[in-house]
């Protein structure tokens, strides 16, 4: 599946559970992947995420750094909660597929983020500071946690997220 890749929006589809209330959205018959991110369409999400499977979205969530700690020197920081595998039924796998039944903190966020921007690469142990020691150089090297996103998967994500924030009302 690509940016481009077409996705029925059919909630009748068998390739996704169709959840309780669902139906108010109205959207074309078929929803590009981009599209779908520019204007944030569970349906579209929630599809994705069956078509991956609990094991491989939870792999995702592991790999950007959800349901662990950052290791961030400021106090107080939570793991966030990620669904249990044995209990991800069809209705936590469609929900977690765009952004519901689990929690990161704000530091999560900004990491996982910050992969995009940093061309795929996440790294694990943000740290506080109030100024550069180092001018000029790059201290975030020593802490590389590797390559979660390759270059290609990245610009396809940046974007539609670039189109969302021009775009948004």
């Amino acid at each position: 599946v690509g940016p481009n890749s077409l996705i029925n929006t059919d909630r009748n589809d068998p390739d996704y559970y169709r959840l309780p209330g669902d139906g108010s959205h109205k959207w074309e018959p078929f929803m590009s992947v981009k599209d779908a991110l520019v204007h944030s369409s569970n349906i579209i999400y929630g599809k994705l995420g069956y078509r991956l499977g609990p094991c491989k979205l939870r792999r995702y969530f592991e790999a950007f750094g959800f349901g662990r700690k950052t290791g961030i020197d400021l106090p107080g920081e939570t793991t966030g909660e990620l669904v249990a595998l044995n209990t991800l039924n069809q209705t936590e796998l469609a929900t977690s597929s765009f952004g519901q039944s689990f929690t990161v903190n704000m530091m999560q966020m900004a990491s996982a983020f910050a992969s995009l921007i940093n061309g795929g690469t996440y790294y694990c142990e943000p740290f506080g500071c109030t100024e550069s020691e180092n001018k000029g150089a790059s201290p975030l090297n020593k802490y590389n946690d590797g390559l979660v996103l390759d270059t290609v998967a990245v610009e396809s994500l940046l974007e539609p997220y670039k189109t969302a924030v021009i775009n948004f009302p």
